[in-house]
């Protein structure tokens, strides 16, 4: 009995100061919104190239705009996801080492880290761009978009039923490229679609959520029990 008692203790302990893993610290904030010209046909039925995410019909609308930090302490992770675009183009981080996923050379399910620590309050620092034809334009997450580029908000907590993980696994947020769309046009080209480079983001908090220190505060006083039991007996 004292034995299981000490097991259970020793799991209930170890869950506790498990890190949490929070959304609220990241938010996508809109400026405008975009239409879905097309579906993916071209991977037989499936959404954004990524076999794990719903489809996303013609006339879709989605939010565009600029995914922000709140200030606390963490680490956002960025999976690659796919794309579905003729261009090659990249995912880049603005700062640190500078680290990028690029349509032509890397694996779905690769990350990159960024600590929310090194920039603090407003714009996560990346840019989407075409490498590949060369001049044909970026667009900065809080930043200038090139004429005919945008970063679209595909949706929040996505569960990419893909295997294995990554990029299996569910998103606080999935954002979208879109590398010669035409917002605002009376006749908007066909080409809108948020799929040309399609990133999953997700955000570790460094710091334990309030539950976390109420199960600690359970797993000592369970330890102490556990103690003056020895002690009894």
């Amino acid at each position: 009995m004292k034995k299981n008692l000490s097991i259970a203790v020793a799991a209930l302990f170890a869950l506790s100061v498990a890190p949490g893993v929070a959304k609220a610290d990241l938010s996508f904030n809109s400026s405008g919104t975009g239409t879905m010209m097309e579906s993916d046909v071209t991977c037989g039925g499936c959404s954004f190239n990524v076999n794990g995410l719903p489809n996303e019909n013609p006339g879709t609308t989605l939010p565009l705009g600029e995914l922000d930090s709140n200030g606390a302490a963490g680490t956002i992770t960025f999976t690659y996801l796919g794309h579905e675009a003729g261009f090659t183009n990249q995912f880049q981080i603005n700062i640190g080492s500078m680290g990028s996923f690029n349509t032509g050379s890397s694996l779905v399910g690769d990350q990159l880290t960024l600590s929310a620590a090194s920039f603090g309050l407003g714009a996560v620092p990346f840019t989407f761009s075409t490498t590949t034809p060369t001049g044909q334009g970026s667009a900065i997450n809080g930043g200038a978009w090139t004429d005919g580029t945008s970063i679209g908000l595909i949706g929040t907590n996505m569960t990419d039923t893909a295997t294995p993980s990554p990029p299996g696994g569910t998103y606080a947020f999935v954002i979208g490229f879109d590398d010669s769309g035409c917002q605002g046009c009376s006749n908007p080209p066909s080409d809108n679609d948020w799929d040309d480079i399609v990133v999953g983001v997700n955000f570790v908090s460094a710091v334990p959520e309030p539950e976390i220190y109420a199960m600690m505060g359970i797993g000592l006083m369970l330890m102490g029990f556990v103690a003056r039991r020895r002690n009894l007996f």
